[in-house]
């Protein structure tokens, strides 16, 4: 029961960052879904060794932390980034650091005009 909280937490976070770095959330959480149910039901069907099954929830949980660094670092590294949290031009919607498009409205974050510009 922990770790079906813990993976719908996980994947809630993947979902905020996929949002934000401008991909789909619903492929990037089914990536992440599918994957660690492959390695978690797939490897427990291969060995039957209370050992082996703690390798396997592992690599089952280390998909899941691979597609969340992927999306976080990866998805969106060519577009310009802010260096803090922003604040949409189009609906005002507060943004994290990490999202280079606005979370509410897909609008891409560009960076401020000089003052003289």
């Amino acid at each position: 029961m922990l770790e079906i909280l813990g993976l719908v937490l996980a994947l809630g976070a993947i979902a905020g960052f996929a949002r934000g770095r401008g991909a789909s959330p619903v492929i990037v959480v089914s990536v992440g879904l599918i994957g660690f149910l492959l390695i978690y039901f797939g490897g427990g069907l291969l060995v039957s060794s209370e050992d082996a099954h703690l390798a396997i929830l592992l690599c089952a949980w280390g998909w899941v932390g691979a597609v969340a660094l992927y999306v976080r670092f990866i998805v969106g590294r060519g577009r310009p980034s802010p260096t803090g949290s922003w604040i949409c031009t189009n609906c005002s919607y507060t943004n994290g650091q990490h999202a280079n498009i606005c979370e509410a409205c897909q609008q891409p974050w560009t960076p401020p005009q000089p003052a003289g510009d």
